[in-house]
């Protein structure tokens, strides 16, 4: 049996009753600010709303699909239409369509906090509203026209969308899709097995903690910035202008700004294949002897041993880079170190 509340101000929602689990929840705000938090000694949710303006909240529930939505239209945000269509429009005329066809969208406005049990399915869609989702145990989904999204602490995989709101990623541990057009997205201290990456012109920065992983990237004149301990990487890419940088080397042989071709070093466990117009990508060592774009230490190596015959030579024991077309040119890292 399907129950509905309509929440007009300040309100403490409990959901689910005897014999229900809270296995999915959707969120659908148009500006404001929601917390998404879990927890793992009850399979219900708690609703806690402190400030509701202009179109009341609704929250329907369905015996385990909770939904709480701030639209004009019914159905929520998904009731405008294809919002991948839509996003790809950019946020300015995304914005402007709204408010041509729903006088006042930008006076609805809510601030809500919603925990629920650890191993919930979450999507969180916004337009300006700003959103925290944290300690989720399953997929998490989050989409924004020009809020800022935080996602920290999820273990499953991870789907980040947005136009011109900046996302800040932390400690994911699962693959990860990420579409932005012009804004940055920074994922930090995460295991990611997988990332399909997409970019018109925000940049994106995956900072890893596994060494080994595949990625897609198709960037326009975003830059993309991966570091992570590799011991060994494969980087298949082309560009039209942008530089290709992985290890300290360069795709390319510098006499045309056009790349293509193909570096590999070690073991190749750290895949990444990407296509870029004038974005950039490099990839940066994690690990003792990293270096900054200056070429500065990012982590200071460890002094050598006294018997060490290598002592002193920072080359000794590293592997060596080869391409295939155009070669490889060494440079020291773009992008530097986070």
């Amino acid at each position: 049996m399907t129950e509905n509340w309509t929440i007009e101000g300040p309100r403490v929602l409990d959901v689910g009753g005897a014999g229900e689990t809270v296995t999915a929840l959707d969120v659908s705000l148009i500006g404001g600010h929601v917390d998404v938090v879990t927890h793992d000694d009850s399979p219900t949710a708690r609703v806690e709303v402190t400030e509701v303006s202009g179109k009341p909240l609704e929250v329907t529930w369905d015996g385990s699909h909770l939904q709480v939505r701030h639209s004009p239209v019914p159905g929520g945000l998904a009731g405008l239409g294809n919002l991948s269509e839509l996003f790809g429009s950019g946020s300015s005329a995304f914005l402007a369509g709204l408010k041509d066809r729903f006088a006042g969208i930008d006076r609805n406005t809510a601030r809500l906090s919603v925990s629920v049990p650890v191993g919930s399915r979450v999507e969180v869609l916004t337009v300006t509203a700003t959103a925290l989702v944290s300690g989720v145990g399953a997929d998490v989904a989050v989409k924004t026209v020009s809020g800022s999204l935080t996602v920290d602490d999820v273990v499953g995989r991870t789907s980040i969308t947005t136009v011109s709101g900046e996302v800040e990623a932390r400690r994911l541990d699962g693959a990860s899709a990420v579409r932005s057009v012009s804004g940055a997205v920074t994922v930090q201290a995460s295991a990611l097995p997988s990332a399909d990456v997409r970019t018109v012109s925000g940049d994106i920065t995956l900072d890893l903690t596994n060494g080994t992983a595949a990625i897609t990237a198709h960037s326009v004149s975003g830059d993309l910035t991966v570091r992570a301990p590799y011991a060994g990487f494969d980087v298949t890419a082309s560009s039209v202008s942008g530089a290709v940088v992985a290890g300290g080397r360069r795709l390319g042989d510098g006499s045309r700004p056009a790349a293509k071709g193909h570096l590999r070093e070690g073991d190749g466990g750290l895949r990444i294949t990407a296509k870029t117009v004038s974005g950039t990508v490099t990839l940066l060592h994690s690990g003792p002897g990293a270096t900054t774009g200056d070429g500065v230490a990012a982590v200071p190596p460890a002094p050598p041993a006294p018997s060490d015959p290598q002592a002193g030579d920072p080359q000794a024991g590293e592997g060596q880079a080869h391409a295939d077309g155009d070669g490889t040119d060494p440079v020291a890292p773009t992008g530097g170190s986070w």
